[in-house]
Parts: C-alpha cells; sequence; structure tokens
C-alpha cells in the first residue's frame, strides 16, 4: 500500500506552559490533553506519547497510568512504552475490558507497546 500514516512521538521531559509561560516538568494531565487534541486532528492518524508524565510516584504507576491517559483522551490507535515488562499484565487487562474481550482486542488491537 501507499498510504502514508503520521503520529506523534517523544519522550519530553519538560513542557512551556502556556498560561504560565514557564519551563515545568511534564505531567500525566499533559498527555492526556495532547491525546485529546490529536483525536481532533485528521491528519494526524494515531497517537504515540510525545512526553514522559513525571509526576508518577512509581515506574508501574508511570506505565500503566500513560497508557490510560493516552486511551482516554483519544479513539485513534495509540502507541507508548513500557519500562519494565513485569507492568505488562495489569495494561493487557485494561485493553481487554476495554475492548470488551481478549478476542476482539486480538481482532482490532488499538494499542502498541514498546519496552524500553
Amino acid at each position: 500500500t501507499d498510504a502514508v500514516h503520521i503520529a506523534t512521538g517523544g519522550a519530553a521531559p519538560m513542557i512551556l506552559d502556556h498560561i504560565s509561560g514557564d519551563y515545568r516538568e511534564t505531567r500525566l494531565n499533559d498527555i492526556y490533553h495532547a491525546a485529546r487534541l490529536v483525536d481532533q486532528l485528521d491528519h494526524i492518524h494515531f497517537f504515540s506519547r510525545p512526553m514522559v508524565a513525571r509526576d508518577m510516584p512509581d515506574i508501574m504507576s508511570l506505565d500503566l497510568n500513560t497508557a490510560y491517559a493516552c486511551l482516554k483522551g483519544t479513539g485513534k490507535p495509540v502507541s507508548t512504552a513500557v519500562t519494565d515488562p513485569l507492568n505488562l499484565p495489569p495494561i493487557v487487562e485494561m485493553v481487554t475490558m476495554i475492548a470488551g474481550s481478549e478476542q476482539a482486542f486480538r481482532e482490532r488491537p488499538f494499542l502498541s507497546l514498546n519496552i524500553n
């Protein structure tokens, strides 16, 4: 196929706050709002986490909540990272619940993961 698909992406630890004008650490809510923005942009075809939620207390919270914020913010396919493979089971459980069943997710996957 000749189709070209455009996505976001990155792992920015800092963001320019559009309200205060100051640079600050990125937060989970920033990921969610970026996903909401991408959801409205017709020429961006999937959402890849563009920043790191620096407000998460541990790696499990980071991985699980990042996946949730991405999926909650957009109906487009999502790509994000998992820091530790041991954090996969709750993410698999979450996407299974969202899809309705494991089979439904396998038939129409909407999340891909990089394991760093």
